[in-house]
């Protein structure tokens, strides 16, 4: 309330306000549409430079998100959002207090500076960085779910501000998921492959994740002239995840490039007659598919991944020269899954 009286008042008498001290009062503001905030300086620790320099810092910071900063006595179109105060009143030990007086949370916020071990040359630039801060902060109740509704409408600028500053931010960040998946899996020479994997997924940057899985594979049997063949195989894989669509997304779609090693077993079953035999080679494919994720819960995504393989090294049984399984050819994979977000 005491943050909603003040904008108010700052409001109601601007074109008539007191100015503030200084060469801030005669540093340009951009009169526009685009929203802005009120800064007042008081106290015996600001010299006019100092004011100036301040000014211009906070200024150049908040204009990259599209918002201007004028001094009390400056009109703007609308009114503004905030009223930030900067005091110093002690020359002896300077500190410098900011308070925020938020017009869109209705609320104020104050942080104290001590400035003492502060070089001259980068006190301006600390006291902009330390109000900008505080200004996000105040923003940020904007973003909690059961929030009061806010006094009027944030602007897109707000809003923007807001965005960058929560999605970089560690707090509640789920940059590791366990998972497993279920996959069919069908080479171009004809073998068909069921199994399932454990996966683990670190997410190393925003968009950027290393996959990896462990799993076993059963080969659908396959008759040869004499026998039949079956197939079986322990496999290891790495890829590389890029999330096409933000990972707090309730969709979203990853983009998946890697490698499979999977130790192929070959049996075969002779008929009367014949010789059955056991063989076990190194399977190599490359792997690129697209991961369709649905969020069941925010700790929780369901998976479904659909993709395709080529053979880097290939792996075949034969009956007499005639070849009854192999995992050469393009091969065509679909996986059903979930993962677990911690």
């Amino acid at each position: 309330m005491v943050a909603r009286l003040l904008v108010l008042a700052v409001t109601l008498l601007w074109p008539c306000a007191l100015p503030t001290r200084g060469a801030a009062q005669d540093d340009p503001c951009l009169v526009s549409a685009q929203p802005w905030v009120a800064v007042a300086f008081s106290g015996a620790s600001f010299s006019p430079e100092l004011e100036r320099a301040v000014l211009l810092d906070l200024r150049a910071g908040l204009r990259l998100k599209g918002i201007e900063a004028c001094v009390i006595g400056r009109a703007g179109s609308s009114p503004p959002l905030a009223v930030l105060q900067l005091s110093a009143a002690s020359p002896e030990r300077f500190t410098v207090s900011i308070e925020v007086h938020d017009a869109l949370t209705e609320k104020r916020v104050q942080r104290d500076i001590d400035m003492t071990g502060v070089a001259a040359d980068a006190r301006s630039l600390t006291i902009a960085a330390a109000t900008d801060e505080l200004l996000r902060a105040s923003w940020v109740e904007l973003a909690l779910a059961d929030a009061p509704a806010p006094s009027r409408e944030p602007p897109a600028a707000v809003r923007e501000a807001l965005r960058e500053s929560l999605e970089p931010a560690r707090v509640g960040q789920r940059d590791l998921a366990l998972g497993v998946r279920f996959e069919s899996a069908y080479f171009g020479a004809g073998l068909g492959w069921l199994g399932a994997d454990l996966l683990a997924t670190p997410w190393l940057f925003e968009h950027v994740a290393l996959e990896l899985a462990a799993g076993a594979r059963a080969g659908l049997p396959r008759q040869g002239e004499h026998g039949e063949v079956s197939s079986s195989a322990l496999l290891g894989g790495l890829a590389l995840r890029i999330a096409l669509v933000e990972r707090t997304a309730p969709l979203g779609v990853d983009a998946l490039a890697g490698v499979a090693v999977a130790s192929v077993r070959m049996r075969g079953e002779a008929r009367a007659g014949g010789r059955s035999f056991t063989d076990s080679a190194l399977d190599v494919h490359a792997l690129f598919s697209l991961l369709f994720r649905a969020a069941l819960a925010p700790w929780l995504d369901l998976r479904l991944e659909l993709g395709a393989g080529a053979p880097v090294q290939g792996v075949e049984a034969t009956d007499e020269g005639v070849v009854a399984a192999s995992t050469h050819g393009i091969q065509l994979r679909a996986a059903l899954g979930a993962e677990l977000k911690l």
